[in-house]
């Protein structure tokens, strides 16, 4: 570990871990958390992974089907120790982990599917969520996989501006047209 930031040991590092992984409140793949914990310029990749490990093994972090989450054991160590980081480390800890939340929301928040039923009677089932709430289903007639695999290719990586698009049309006031 370098002497270069203010994590100095692998305490430190491991209550890093717990406090993004308490900010961030949803389960997470291992590659989120490194990309979300290396905010300290003392961070190392051999000693974070190890501090991880261990707080998988002490039951600090769960690993579930749908990732890994911090256990309520976990989040009573957040609690406890919460003045154990300096704030300028805790102030790019919780953005780095907003802008996972974010980035994890968004992939996986539109959800797409195609049904054919017949030859030329294809249907692209596409909806949107915000993680508790379904904000839009929308079910589309096309003739050819062609066409199902353009819906389904921009609906995933324009879901939010294809939802403001509907919802502004459908809010417009067609009678003065």
């Amino acid at each position: 570990m370098s002497g270069n930031g203010y994590i100095r040991d692998e305490l430190d590092i491991k209550f890093l871990i717990l406090f993004v992984m308490a900010e961030i409140n949803m389960p997470v793949s291992l590659d989120d958390v490194f990309g979300t914990v290396f905010v300290d310029d003392a961070m190392d990749y051999f000693s974070t992974s190890s501090a991880f490990y261990d707080l998988i093994n002490s039951g600090h972090i769960n690993d579930t089907p749908e990732g890994y989450l911090i256990s309520l054991k976990g989040r009573d160590a957040v609690e406890t120790y919460s003045d154990r980081l300096p704030p300028s480390v805790k102030r790019k800890a919780q953005q780095a982990a907003l802008q996972t939340t974010v980035r994890i929301k968004r992939e996986n928040s539109p959800s797409c599917t195609v049904e054919e039923k017949g030859e030329r009677n294809i249907v692209v089932k596409m909806s949107i969520s915000d993680g508790k709430n379904e904000l839009m289903n929308l079910e589309m007639l096309v003739v050819n996989r062609e066409q199902a695999h353009v819906l389904e290719t921009n609906f995933k990586t324009n879901a939010d501006k294809i939802y403001n698009a509907v919802l502004n049309d459908l809010l417009k006031d067609y009678k003065k047209n």
